[in-house]
């Protein structure tokens, strides 16, 4: 692997309360070391975060089981960063060291729907659902080196690279009125063992045992406070940290044939952990991070820009050996879909740079719905914490099932983002509600077109308002 770190550009300050490069006193023979521990620094962020959200989802139930929400997240959902608000989540952690698992898919109809896998590093693996027309029925998940297929046929055998996985099945809900409806069929989505269950390989507690050990101060508030605070405290322990991703790693190994290219790179976190090097780690661990909020923030160099300053990637969720792409995502969009599942446009600044925040109305016109095959979505979310926010409407979105949005007389649609809601009443039916400090917007596009996998489409700019055009308004 080379010394060199990233592409990123943190020559600067890249963020409020980050570091400063030249706050890092680096010299030219400890450079290839801090460099290297940085890379691990990078390449290890993932873990601690699947960690802690599986920490999170096994308080309200066990593994090979799957837990079925009941609504649309909301404020209140802090357990996964960036969550939709189109789509009933039903969850499950496989332990697969505990034998192959039978999924059970029921007949579905009429309605978007989707059952992804994610290996331990938070590589897609596979799928199914109605995008790819997969048929209901019982599929066959095995883990590695499991042999026993029990006859299925290969085409209903999910084989995952890593004994430790994670399902986040998505369901479209149509509207309020359909909750319940897709929530039923949700409910039909089963796990049953093979055969009589192995005992666990352990790796599972051990996951386990290191979220508690860097939660013991307060676990309560911290597992309840997100993946966001928890990560922020752990990566300002270097010591703690490579510790975790050092144990993790080593219980559950990654694969090289799935997600990762570049299969000569082994991580020297179990040798980097030692206390005796602090003076390497203390400094890799602040440039690792430092690299990773700089691309985060939009300063860094992964993704796709486009010319109304809205960034997304067509390599999500198939990162391959870009680790600063999988750390930053890790962050910030856990769980993510591949693009042709899914496109993610984000927007932290508007047309004129500025990062946006509620202190100025801002609007977005659509010329005519962008192309999404299943569905789409505009999200706005709390950049502190990487979820929704409370409001006085409790509209976390707009999209193409908001019902009494107002079109204009060309078919376009114009979105209001203020903390106030607009008086008139065309304005305040397209209101999309901001909170008082930073914010940024999500531009979800289900089973998108070929033209946005072709970079032929862009959204439009976030347009912030004058003074005098917002006071008439609010």
């Amino acid at each position: 692997m080379s010394s060199t770190l990233c592409q990123c550009r943190v020559s600067q300050e890249v963020a409020a309360g980050t570091v400063k490069l030249q706050d890092l006193r680096l010299t030219n023979s400890a450079a290839p070391a801090i460099a290297q521990a940085a890379w691990n620094f990078i390449w290890g962020y993932p873990l601690p975060i699947m960690g802690f959200t599986m920490a999170s989802s096994l308080k309200h139930g066990p593994v090979n089981e799957f837990q079925y929400a009941s609504t649309l997240s909301n404020a209140s959902s802090t357990g996964v960063v960036t969550p939709n608000h189109d789509t009933l989540y039903s969850q499950v952690w496989l332990d697969l060291s505990e034998g192959p698992q039978i999924l059970s898919v029921p007949p579905i109809e009429d309605r978007y729907w989707l059952v992804p896998f994610l290996d331990e590093y938070t590589n897609f693996v596979t799928s199914i659902g109605s995008r790819l027309n997969s048929p209901p029925g019982e599929y066959l998940i095995v883990g590695p080196g499991d042999q026993d297929t029990a006859g299925f046929e290969d085409s209903r055998i999910i084989r995952l690279p890593t004994s430790i996985a994670w399902v986040i099945a998505r369901m479209l809900v149509l509207n309020d009125a359909d909750t319940e409806t897709a929530y039923h069929l949700t409910l039909n989505y089963t796990l049953s063992p093979l055969l009589a269950s192995r005992p666990a390989s352990g790796a599972r507690d051990l996951i386990s045992s290191q979220i508690a050990a860097n939660v013991s101060d307060a676990p309560g508030a911290v597992l309840n406070s997100g993946p966001i605070a928890f990560i922020t405290a752990l990566t300002a322990k270097p010591l703690p940290y490579f510790e975790s991703v050092a144990n993790i790693s080593t219980a559950v190994p990654p694969d090289g044939g799935v997600g990762i290219e570049d299969t000569t790179f082994v991580p020297e976190a179990a040798s980097l952990s030692r206390a005796d090097n602090a003076d390497i780690l203390t400094p890799a661990a602040a440039l690792g991070n430092a690299c990773i909020l700089a691309s985060a923030s939009g300063t860094g160099s992964a993704g796709n820009t486009t010319s109304s300053g809205w960034k997304y990637n067509l390599r999500t969720a198939i990162f391959n050996d870009d680790y600063l792409y999988r750390a930053t995502t890790a962050r910030g969009g856990l769980g993510a879909l591949p693009p042709q599942e899914a496109i993610y446009f984000t927007a932290t600044t508007d047309a004129d740079g500025e990062p946006l925040d509620g202190s100025v109305p801002h609007t977005i016109t659509f010329a005519e719905n962008p192309p999404a095959g299943a569905f789409w979505s505009l999200s706005i979310y709390n950049s502190s914490n990487n979820v929704f926010f409370d409001n006085p409407i409790n509209r976390y979105n707009i999209g193409d099932r908001t019902p009494g949005l107002v079109y204009a007389p060309d078919g376009s649609l114009e979105i209001y983002i203020s903390v106030n809601q607009p008086t008139a009443a065309a304005q305040a039916s397209n209101w999309l509600p901001a909170l008082a400090g930073r914010y940024y917007l999500v531009l979800r596009l289900y089973d998108p077109e070929p033209s946005v996998l072709a970079r032929e489409y862009e959204p439009p700019a976030v347009e912030p308002e004058s003074s005098t055009v917002a006071a008439t308004r609010s």
